[in-house]
């Protein structure tokens, strides 16, 4: 189950119109305020149509109004498309574009933390 600061941030991915952009703001001079984000969602490359099969669960990081990160052993390359799945049924499906891939030392050895830049939803009627 979502926290309310997460689905907050999905709403606001979904429709950036709904923030203030002065107030979100960060020192970092980010688009807007990151969440943390912690648990287990769905991500899969973007090849359409998108195949249930080829999504994985991966470990999230943070999420805010422009994008998410999260950890991995299998990073994307830069650049490459992603669809993904937040929350339970009903899940948010969002398309997302990979922003940096980091690598990383997790907790069971080397990893790669990898952000990735909200771009659009996909709607399944």
């Amino acid at each position: 189950m979502l926290k309310q600061s997460e689905k907050d941030a999905l709403v606001y991915a979904l429709d950036p119109s709904t923030f203030d952009s002065e107030i979100c703001r960060e020192h970092e001079n980010r688009r807007a305020v990151r969440e943390t984000f912690e648990g287990f969602h769905l991500v899969a490359l973007y090849h359409e149509p998108p195949e249930l099969a080829k999504f994985r669960g991966v470990r999230c990081r943070d999420i805010s109004t422009a994008g998410f990160s999260y950890f991995d052993d299998r990073p994307p390359a830069t650049g490459e498309r992603l669809i993904v799945l937040l929350g339970t049924s009903p899940q948010v499906c969002l398309v997302g574009q990979v922003a940096y891939n980091t690598p990383v030392m997790g907790s069971n050895g080397p990893e790669f933390l990898i952000g990735c830049q909200f771009t659009g939803r996909l709607r399944f009627d």
